[in-house]
């Protein structure tokens, strides 16, 4: 970002390279989430550094210089954007110390940790600090019996988790994980500012399967997790280089692809951001054998004003990589509903092999590098959303159930209007 350089001898700093970043996030009606790394090379300690744009991992030489640059850059924020707004920004305090982007050992960090929170707390005591933001959920306990034992300030504790930090992964991995760190943590705040479906080779972020670990894993981890954050947003994303594969890189992280088309991961973000917040009593199964794990289910009533009430079903047939998996007919019976108004079809989204699958449409292109204009076209609109009916039976007047076929790594999202 160019933020520290010497002018004839003196410091100079320059934030506009940062300014531009956090402007545009602002005009699309989002917030920063900032991090507060990497060490700007005429501050560092060492030579250390990641990437091939030489992110530098070492410690400042000098502390008070770093503090400067600190809170001058909080300053700035402020004087920029506005008290109210920075307020609403969270600090993470550095990357995964522990995973290769420190240099220095842990303690080393829980310094470095205290000096930068206290330097941002000297501008406005009300800035929202936290950390450690290391990888696999370690380090919580002793992250905070520090901070505790030197009273540095931590308005939030922050860490990272993927599916396949722990072999054999299994299906309810994350649960387990997170739930951990809630109890390490207590009451505060607990963001995981990274993670995804897991990091497999081949990827499977470009599938149907990133659907379904997404639909499963923003239920179960809800009581436990107060900020989850998927890495990364685009696969505009060079920390290996810049690469030109439109799918299946496996580098290739993001929600959108590098051209800006929606992976199914997306559109079940998307149509998560339409379900409620009030859970609804919901039973599931296969029909006619005994009931399989992989089909689970939830639901949500939602008020509306125009259409009164609105029920939300996700439904998800899955299981990890690699796991024998199979197509099942779901079974749906939602209970404790009033059923006597229902005079509407109810609405089923599918993300599955044959709908929002843009990859594959890529595949049958022939995998082009460099997708044409036309291209392009074709590929956005294998990745929109087909809406279409589904019939439902209703059992009594507190009582309603759907039935459906969903492949193996298949979601289904069903709306009807009670």
């Amino acid at each position: 970002m160019s933020t520290y350089t010497i002018v004839n001898g003196s410091p100079s700093l320059s934030f506009f390279n940062v300014d531009s970043v956090y402007d545009f996030l602002l005009s699309i009606n989002m917030k920063p989430y900032i991090e507060v790394s990497f060490m700007p090379e005429l501050l560092a300690s060492g030579n250390q550094t990641v990437f091939h744009y030489n992110a530098n991992i070492t410690p400042p030489k000098d502390s008070s210089a770093w503090e400067y640059v600190i809170t001058e850059f909080v300053k700035h924020l402020e004087e920029r954007y506005g008290v109210d707004e920075v307020r609403q920004w969270p600090f993470e305090i550095w990357n995964e110390p522990n995973c290769g982007f420190w240099s220095g050992t842990m303690q080393e960090y829980y310094e470095f940790y205290a000096l930068t929170a206290n330097a941002i707390k000297s501008v406005d005591s009300q800035l929202r600090v936290g950390g450690p933001a290391t990888c696999q959920s370690a380090y919580l306990t002793e992250f905070l019996n520090y901070t505790s034992a030197v009273n540095a300030p931590v308005d939030f504790v922050s860490t990272h988790e993927y599916p396949t930090d722990i072999t054999p992964t299994y299906r309810n991995v994350m649960t387990n994980v997170v739930k951990q760190a809630r109890a390490e943590v207590g009451q505060l705040p607990l963001y995981y500012s990274e993670y995804n479906d897991g990091l497999y080779e081949p990827p499977h972020h470009d599938s149907s399967y990133a659907a379904a670990f997404i639909a499963k894993n923003a239920h179960d981890l809800e009581p436990y997790v107060d900020l989850m954050s998927w890495w990364t947003f685009s696969d505009i994303f060079e920390e290996q280089g810049f690469s030109s594969i439109p799918f299946m890189d496996p580098n290739g992280w993001g929600l959108l692809n590098r051209y800006g088309i929606a992976k199914p991961s997306y559109r079940t973000f998307q149509l998560l951001n339409e379900v409620g917040t009030e859970l609804v009593s919901v039973t599931s199964g296969n029909t006619g054998e005994v009931v399989s794990k992989d089909i689970e289910v939830w639901g949500t009533i939602q008020e509306t004003t125009a259409q009164g009430k609105l029920l939300h079903l996700v439904v998800y047939n899955f299981n990890v990589v690699d796991r024998p998996m199979r197509s099942l007919l779901a079974n749906i019976t939602v209970n404790g509903v009033d059923t006597s108004s229902i005079s509407t079809a109810a609405t089923l989204n599918l993300i599955d092999s044959s709908h929002v699958n843009p990859a594959h449409t890529w595949e049958v292109m022939g995998s082009p590098m460099y997708p044409t204009r036309s291209q392009l076209e074709e590929l956005d609109i294998a990745s929109q959303l087909k809406p279409e009916g589904l019939a439902y039976s209703i059992f009594s007047s507190s009582s309603i159930n759907f039935q459906l076929q969903l492949e193996p790594e298949a979601v289904a999202f069903i709306s009807l209007e009670l």
